[in-house]
């Protein structure tokens, strides 16, 4: 009995370390170095600057890759999520939200009116 658990107990064992050597061999993950000057990356994006600078003055961007140098010094160059929250806020104005709802924490006062005529309506 001890002899035929054992043995059991090695099968087991064995399977298991066959089991996760082979998953480990499927699920390696490569290499996390980013991509060489000469290699298209895999993701191009805005900068939170050029988001923030899109929505204040209109000043286009050009979707691509951005050179991120990291530093220690903390200077005040680039916006960050609430700046661009502000920025948007402040494009928004009660005249241009309706009555009884609210966008951006602004409540609206526009109250749309109109005079069209089913002569004015598109047909169809």
């Amino acid at each position: 009995m001890v002899k035929k658990f054992f043995k059991s107990f090695a099968t087991t064992g064995i399977t298991i370390a066959i089991s996760v050597l082979v998953i480990a061999a499927i699920v390696k993950a490569g290499t996390i170095t980013p991509p060489s000057d000469s290699e298209e990356p895999a993701a191009k994006f805005y900068t939170l600057s050029e988001i923030y600078q899109f929505i204040a003055s209109s000043t286009p961007a050009t979707e691509g890759t951005h050179d991120f140098t990291f530093s220690d010094s903390l200077e005040g160059t680039h916006h960050t999520l609430t700046g661009i929250y502000n920025v948007l806020k402040d494009l928004i104005s009660a005249d241009k939200v309706k009555t009884g709802t609210t966008y951006l924490g602004v409540d609206g006062t526009l109250a749309p009116s109109g005079t069209a005529s089913s002569t004015d309506c598109l047909n169809g």
